[in-house]
């Protein structure tokens, strides 16, 4: 049996199987549906400062928002992933542990925390801000480290994701990370303060350091394929989230001019 054709984006579908897709409709139903058809990065860059800045208001100001995060980060890292050695010399793997635990407490190059507490810091910044850097800072070895190096954590601010410019190398920067010809990522561009923290006394001077990537830490949750940064976990339930909290403001001042009223009777 011949079923009548139609053409869309260049292609021949039978009528029949269009009609089977109601989600493909286009009829009075489907008329506000914004779906727009484009890559994720085309998608996501230009909202990730407005969805970073909204995310973190409502981890701020919202416990239901709060509660989310922070079970998600219990979840994720609880006390800490602990490495363990795998050698079967005993000597050699006490002295490994030793060292470990040695550089545990020195691993924060802002000296705020240890190896544990900035895992916690991480996965709460990934899950608040879809997005987290690590840099690997070496030492030199007159500064008494256990090991010679230090991690620093940073927000995803530090790296500007709506820098697109060609390079005079042959490489691309795309959202603030430099990529080969053969699409791989070689350094990242990392402005020297918090290019949003106006109490910084060199924030007016701030420049963009070349950071090679060998020497950063790119923490995030790809959902699709070639995205280059993160989204932040509450994204989806941010107009949710705000609408809930005013009716539950809402609903709580009713009820106290509701006993205002109770008692002037």
């Amino acid at each position: 049996r011949q079923y009548p054709t139609l053409t869309r984006n260049g292609f021949l579908l039978p009528e029949r199987i269009k009609a089977s897709y109601e989600g493909a409709g286009e009829g009075r139903r489907s008329a506000s549906w914004d779906a727009p058809d484009v890559g994720i990065n085309s998608l996501n860059t230009p909202a990730l400062r407005n969805l970073r800045a909204r995310s973190r208001s409502a981890v701020r100001n919202d416990p239901y928002a709060f509660n989310v995060i922070d079970k998600r980060v219990s979840n994720l890292i609880g006390t800490g992933i602990t490495p363990r050695p795998k050698t079967e010399v005993d000597a050699l793997r006490k002295l490994q542990q030793d060292l470990w635990d040695d550089w545990v407490d020195e691993s924060d190059a802002d000296g705020l925390t240890d190896f544990y507490g900035q895992q916690a810091l991480i996965a709460r910044t990934v899950e608040t801000a879809g997005e987290c850097f690590v840099r690997l800072r070496p030492r030199a070895q007159t500064e008494d480290l256990a090991v010679p190096l230090q991690l620093q954590v940073l927000a995803p601010e530090f790296v500007p994701h709506d820098k697109f410019e060609p390079c005079k190398n042959g490489n691309s920067i795309r959202a603030g990370i430099e990529f080969n010809p053969a699409h791989k990522r070689v350094a990242y561009h990392m402005y020297r303060v918090h290019p949003r923290d106006a109490s910084s006394l060199n924030a007016g001077y701030n420049q963009l350091v070349r950071v090679p990537a060998e020497q950063v830490l790119h923490i995030f949750e790809p959902v699709e394929p070639g995205q280059l940064r993160g989204v932040p976990r509450l994204a989806p339930v941010l107009k949710r989230l705000r609408s809930l909290d005013n009716y539950d403001d809402a609903v709580l001042f009713r009820q106290e001019v509701a006993n205002l009223f109770a008692g002037f009777i």
